[in-house]
């Protein structure tokens, strides 16, 4: 699901996030034409798709790790990245 997510930041940003105005060549950033807003955007919406593909791969790897403590790691640190709480 955050997947998903992350592309959709990603796509919004990457193509709706930047306009010129008729009279101008150079395109600037819509929000507030800070071009650090888009970067931040474009750059959060690529780390959480990296780091979504990484913890599926985890998933998938999972019934091979042996070691419990390997497994607990894997498992705090999917927690911890998702920032459920208890």
């Amino acid at each position: 699901m955050d997947t998903l997510f992350s592309i959709v930041i990603f796509g919004c940003i990457a193509n709706e996030g930047y306009v010129n105005r008729p009279d101008e060549i150079e395109e600037y950033c819509i929000f507030n034409r800070n071009q650090n807003a888009c970067n931040y955007g474009v750059g959060m919406g690529t780390l959480t798709f990296l780091c979504s593909a990484g913890f599926l791969a985890l998933d998938i790897y999972f019934p091979q790790i042996s070691s419990v403590k390997d497994r607990k790691k894997t498992v705090l640190a999917d927690i911890g990245v998702s920032g459920e709480k208890n």
